[in-house]
């Protein structure tokens, strides 16, 4: 029985490297049995590129923009890009600080759909508490940024509602 193959995808930079030898370690030993995996690099220098080489998994370097979501989406384009050439079956596209179970790859191929997305938690402080949130924004409305404006003091930057977003709730 012939596999689908898989391309297990990460952009980074050296602000990473905190858990980089935990990610390593844990995308190495994925349980799935045809799978490549593949790092961008878009940190300033060579540094934090020559780790990851020697960790043993393959690494391209990248440049960086002007902003770091220009960053993130060119070095997430290259790895589709990467994976569109090389004839890969899925992506499954990973941030390096997230850890995902050994088993992730048939987890998520026994649903048999073309994309899935996950959403993971975090704490968050809003108003001065500590609220469990899902990692996810949705853009205001123009309506929802009228009552916004009525009692919240935004700085000049904000201009219209194309410049706030808000957490998805549960």
């Amino acid at each position: 029985m012939n596999l689908p193959k898989v391309l297990a995808g990460c952009p980074t930079y050296e602000g990473s490297a905190y858990c980089l030898d935990p990610f390593i370690k844990r995308i190495k030993g994925l349980s799935y049995k045809n799978y490549d995996i593949l790092i961008i690099d878009n940190s300033e220098g060579d540094k934090y590129y020559n780790q990851i080489k020697e960790k043993g998994v393959q690494v391209i370097k990248e440049k960086r923009f002007e902003t770091p979501l220009d960053t993130l989406i060119h070095s997430r384009n290259s790895i589709i890009d990467y994976a569109l050439k090389n004839s890969y079956d899925y992506l499954l596209m990973l941030d390096q600080d997230v850890i995902p179970p050994l088993n992730i790859i048939e987890e998520l191929m026994q649903f048999d759909k073309d994309i899935i997305s996950g959403i993971y938690f975090n704490y968050f402080t809003t108003n001065q508490k500590v609220k469990y949130l899902p990692v996810a924004w949705k853009w205001i409305t123009p309506e929802e940024f009228e009552k916004m404006q009525k009692i919240a003091q935004f700085p000049p930057s904000v201009k219209s509602h194309k410049d706030i977003r808000r957490h998805l709730t549960l």
